[in-house]
């Protein structure tokens, strides 16, 4: 009993020595650990400065859409993109080889019609003038006698195409006609010396021949009259006329 009472007396001081630490000790220091530390300055008059931070696409405040005068090839950009420039200011080029070119011909053709306006301007010559006259009637004989052969070739193929006439149908009778008289007459004085040696050596031989000759070619010219064209005469006469 004596031994659990001693125990009780240990514990109860340790425990009050340990609530006067707490008390004393701990407490205090705690306190002193807790309160704010403060910094003091001088106040002075200024600009407050706030800054924003975003993300977003940058736009300018104007756009102007630029084109050059004549289609071709950009050969030279004179600025960059963002760089401030001033009116008037050369922005880019254009390559002058073709435009050069084109300055070239329509300098060419200016002088040409300059030279054809001028040749109207100054009075004729008189040479000229008759050189030319003459030339305008030895044309109007060219186109006479075109159209002369035109009407000639145009009467060919309407005489072609209808056959012989009356009257030549009449010629081509009468020379065959003429032509077996003349046969018949050299026939005669052939006979008359046919029994001769030298019968042809004598002009009554050769005569006759002509003759019979003569007789065959007014036939067949007088039977291929009235023979109806051919293509191929057809087609030469249509040439004649285009």
């Amino acid at each position: 009993m004596r031994k659990v009472l001693t125990i009780l007396i240990v514990l109860g001081l340790l425990g009050g020595g340990i609530w006067i630490a707490y008390r004393y000790y701990w407490l205090p220091r705690q306190a002193a650990q807790q309160q704010p530390a403060y910094e003091t300055t001088v106040v002075t008059r200024g600009s407050i400065a706030s800054t924003v931070s975003a993300t977003g696409n940058i736009e300018p405040e104007a756009q102007v859409a630029l084109s050059f005068r004549s289609a071709g090839r950009v050969e030279k950009v004179l600025v960059t993109a963002g760089q401030p420039v001033q009116a008037g200011q050369v922005l880019a080029e254009l390559e002058t080889t073709d435009l050069t070119l084109a300055l070239a011909q329509a300098k060419v053709s200016l002088e040409i019609s300059q030279a054809q306006l001028a040749k109207l301007e100054t009075p004729p010559d008189p040479s000229d003038v008759a050189a030319a006259q003459a030339a305008v009637e030895v044309a109007q004989a060219s186109v006479a006698g075109a159209e002369a052969a035109l009407r000639s070739a145009q009467a060919s193929y309407r005489d072609l195409l209808a056959g012989p006439s009356e009257a030549e149908r009449t010629v081509n009778l009468a020379q065959v006609h003429q032509a077996e008289a003349n046969l018949r007459t050299a026939q005669q004085a052939y006979n008359q010396v046919r029994n001769q040696p030298d019968i042809g050596m004598l002009p009554q031989s050769a005569e006759l021949e002509r003759a019979t000759i003569a007789y065959e070619v007014a036939k067949a010219q007088a039977a291929l009259s009235e023979e109806p064209p051919t293509q191929a005469q057809i087609s030469a006469a249509l040439n004649q006329i285009a």
